[in-house]
């Protein structure tokens, strides 16, 4: 199992901005309530919360949840919503931080689980891609719609939205445009929840 040092996590901690990563990559909607204290209703798959009883601190990166008890930091909550492994969800965290060091099994993971490429596939492969993580072009084109994908999901109703995003993929792809792939990534979040209130608006 690969070990991280306290030092890594601090700085991985430090360079992401936690409150538009929950927001961004699983679509909770904050109500700030004071002293650095986020309110929303629990994420977590096994709690049906309704009403807002999760706290999230942002000087802290502590998180409680008054409903069903859960507590920890930012990286336990990134293991309790994808029921992932301590080591996996520091790897996904640092890809979203732009730190991508330490982050080689995570990569691979995507790589084999999204496109079921061979190891040596990802050996050989460039780690000077320009985009976030490090991450080829392939692997980050699986999981960037992927990612899309799941915002599809929610919004079903948004399909000539999620056409013209797909389309500005398949443009910036072509051209190499890494800016624009990573603008794409970083923006999808905001995006969608701005065209799905034109919508229900």
């Amino acid at each position: 199992m690969i070990q991280y040092s306290q030092e890594y996590i601090k700085e991985i901690l430090k360079a992401l901005d936690s409150r538009a990563f929950l927001e961004n990559e699983y679509d909770i909607e904050f109500v700030e309530s004071g002293n650095n204290w986020l309110n929303c209703s629990c994420p977590f798959p096994d709690h049906n919360d309704r009403s807002p009883s999760f706290g999230y601190n942002l000087e802290s990166d502590y998180f409680n949840c008054f409903g069903c008890g859960e507590t920890g930091n930012l990286i336990n909550l990134v293991q309790k919503i994808e029921s992932i492994s301590f080591p996996a969800a520091i790897q996904k965290l640092s890809i979203c931080a732009g730190i991508s060091d330490q982050a080689e099994e995570y990569e691979m993971s995507l790589t084999v689980n999204k496109i079921r490429s061979t190891i040596n596939d990802y050996l050989n492969r460039s780690f000077t891609s320009g985009l976030i993580g490090g991450l080829n072009k392939n692997t980050y084109l699986f999981a960037l719609t992927d990612r899309i994908h799941k915002y599809q999901i929610k919004y079903p109703f948004l399909d000539d939205f999620f056409e013209r995003v797909y389309l500005d993929v398949d443009d910036a792809y072509n051209i190499n445009d890494t800016d624009k792939l990573n603008l794409i990534w970083n923006k999808i979040g905001d995006k969608v929840k701005e065209h799905a209130k034109r919508h229900m608006g």
